[in-house]
């Protein structure tokens, strides 16, 4: 066996016993776009909050707010929605449920309501929740 057929069944092995996460998975959508940058920050660090109490209680949480934002950065690309929505949505089918924290803005939110729209095509809950408990609101 060569180097390259090594490699490729030690990637596979390693992939393999991969296991997904037993129950809820949630996808943490929050709204983000904003030409002030104070307000974005504010965003971030409340669903970054919110994400750490999730995970803290035993859920696997994924966040697209708190993993993007660091990287827009170093893009300088904050408000390109498309290409946000193109990077989050490709986890959303990994998740569970969908959860959007209720903040001002959430109603506007071009990205969260693709991001409901597409959660809701897969059959998945859709849940308004509260920005410091994360508790459930009301269904979306």
């Amino acid at each position: 066996m060569n180097t390259k057929d090594k490699l490729a069944e030690v990637i596979t092995t390693a992939i393999s016993s991969i296991k997904k996460p037993e129950g809820r998975v949630i996808y943490l959508a929050c709204p983000y776009s904003s030409m002030d940058a104070e307000l974005r920050e504010h965003r971030f660090l409340i669903v970054c909050r919110l994400a750490a109490r999730l995970m803290d209680r035993g859920h696997v949480v994924f966040s697209p707010i708190s993993h993007s934002h660091p990287i827009a950065k170093y893009l300088n690309n904050h408000n390109d929605s498309e290409f946000y929505v193109r990077q989050d949505l490709a986890f959303l089918p990994y998740c569970t449920e969908l959860r959007v924290v209720h903040m001002a803005g959430w109603m506007l939110s071009r990205g969260v309501a693709r991001e409901v729209v597409e959660a809701k095509r897969r059959g998945m809950p859709c849940y308004l929740v509260d920005s410091l408990t994360g508790e459930v609101v009301r269904e979306i």
